[in-house]
């Protein structure tokens, strides 16, 4: 691109001169502002200077090279005299006079935002929107200036005026997606779902989170609705997007419809509740209706006749489950305290998940919303986000079955995996993180701050139900992962299903928790 003799036009020069020099300064003052907030910030893993992560402290040196770039050239820009500037503003029209090249400078930027986002999202600051409202504002500023450099103070209110106009458009369809979104959950793409905060809780209603945290939260009191549970409505479909073959609209079955009735307290039990119960449960989805229509606490009660109080609620921590029978459990003076223990998650995810929250003086939710950020907040841009790679997927799907001489499409998924069984195939898919919790060994699992937390919550109870003649009972729950894994004879196999797993280690904070990357395969 040839540039042109500076502009020489006094009008135009004194706009470009201001304009330049109060972009570029923004622009610095933009990028310096998370600074603060990154150097202040304490990894979880210290290693360099008793304080970062070796990652961390790489893009910490990374972005300070960068902020003293962009010092160095703000410097540069606010001392050029007007004859220089003006080439710069010649540059920029020879870019606007080219619609194409115009349009792939005006979207790059924010194309590159939703890639940085995406990549210092690893790090808790670059989740605040200190960081991604400052980058957002870069973008504006870095836009403006591609339209208003080297044009007339006179062209400056309309060219100001139709890019207001653009973004208002851009802004209102984006707010209005994100209102029918949240209004309509059903349309969020699995994968969106699954990434948005707590799994996207903030959008279910009939809720009470309490703060500071007990049981985290509960169904609101004496509700009586009916809840539909669809093939697609499990952890593999909404949480496994990109691994497990995609569900066809027509293979979306019902399989259950559920009557979600909730006492006083907010707990799935018929009201008004008894004065006393012979036995008192909590645990997890597998113990409440929602994700099971006859979850074992009502098969147990139906068993020995006898009403049961039943504590539990998808997502319960142990230490949520110890919380709600000694809230509301115990003064039912029960001669049985049962608690359910899921070893798929209880201890490598709920357990620290539990302990973070409370510590944070936060509710449930709000924990959720402030460590996620505003872009992972966002259902909107997460259902972009994830919609388009899975339709370019699907598509990717249409073209492969018309080129495959069988029709076949040939794309593989990771899931699900055909053994055999009693002579005879069947099909499996596993839930990534319940393989992962299976990777830890006792002397981690009994050093750990997970099972501190685990194990004094149940002797807490323990010395709780005694103290009324109760006795208590741990039911172990195995995952499917742990039972059905020792069916994969072949070493593919095994290397299929540990494909992108992530590994789990004991941190120097000493909770056991995941780590990216995954585990060795099987040679």
């Amino acid at each position: 691109m040839q540039i042109s003799k500076p502009l020489l036009k006094t009008e135009v020069m004194n706009s470009t001169h201001r304009t330049i020099r109060l972009g570029s300064f923004v622009a610095f003052v933009l990028l310096a502002v998370p600074l603060q907030r990154f150097v202040v910030h304490s990894s979880r893993e210290p290693v360099l200077l008793g304080r970062y992560s070796r990652g961390f402290f790489t893009f910490l040196v990374g972005y300070f090279a960068l902020v003293m770039v962009a010092g160095g050239i703000t410097w540069v820009l606010m001392r050029a005299d007007k004859k220089r500037l003006g080439y710069l503003a010649n540059w920029f029209s020879k870019i606007r006079s080219r619609k194409p090249v115009l349009l792939i400078f005006l979207l790059t930027p924010w194309l590159l935002l939703v890639g940085l986002i995406e990549v210092v999202q690893e790090f808790a600051p670059g989740r605040s929107a200190v960081f991604q409202y400052s980058f957002l504002a870069l973008v504006v500023v870095f836009n403006l200036l591609v339209l208003l450099v080297g044009r007339p103070l006179k062209e400056v209110p309309d060219v100001l005026g139709r890019t207001v106009l653009v973004a208002f458009s851009a802004g209102i369809a984006l707010i209005g997606m994100e209102l029918a979104l949240r209004q309509i959950p059903a349309l969020i793409p699995n994968a969106a779902h699954a990434e948005l905060p707590g799994a996207g809780m903030f959008l279910q209603k009939g809720f009470i989170f309490d703060k500071p945290i007990e049981v985290g939260y509960r169904y609101e009191p004496l509700q009586d609705r009916w809840l539909e549970y669809r093939t697609s409505s499990g952890d593999l479909y909404r949480r496994m997007a990109g691994k497990i073959e995609p569900l066809p609209p027509e293979a979306d079955e019902v399989l259950a419809r559920i009557r979600l009735v909730t006492d006083e307290n907010g707990y799935v039990n018929t009201p008004p509740l008894r004065e006393s119960y012979e036995i008192v449960v909590s645990g997890d989805s597998m113990s409440v209706v929602e994700t099971v229509a006859d979850p074992w606490p009502r098969l147990l009660g139906q068993a020995i006749g006898s009403d049961v109080l039943n504590l539990a609620l998808s997502g319960y921590s142990v230490q949520a489950e110890v919380k709600a029978v000694q809230l509301y459990g115990l003064e039912k003076t029960p001669r049985w305290v049962i608690i359910g223990y899921f070893e798929g998650n209880d201890l490598v995810l709920e357990a620290p998940a539990y302990d973070a929250r409370r510590q944070s003086g936060l509710s449930w939710i709000e924990f959720d919303q402030t460590n996620a950020g505003p872009y992972a907040s966002s259902v909107a841009l997460q259902s972009l986000r994830h919609g388009l790679p899975e339709i370019l997927q699907r598509a990717r799907q249409f073209v492969e079955s018309r080129l495959s001489p069988s029709g076949e499409p040939k794309f593989e998924y990771r899931y699900p995996l055909t053994v055999q069984l009693g002579g005879r195939e069947i099909e499996l898919v596993f839930f990534d993180h319940f393989l992962s919790g299976l990777a830890s060994s006792r002397s981690e699992i009994e050093s750990s701050k997970n099972w501190g937390s685990v194990s004094g919550a149940l002797l807490d109870l323990k010395r709780a139900s005694d103290s009324i003649g109760a006795e208590l009972l741990i039911v172990y729950l195995p995952s499917k992962e742990h039972v059905y894994l020792p069916l994969l004879q072949q070493d593919y196999l095994w290397n299929q299903a540990l494909e992108g797993v992530p590994s789990v280690i004991l941190w120097p904070d000493g909770y056991l928790s995941s780590v990216g990357g995954p585990p060795a395969t099987v040679e």
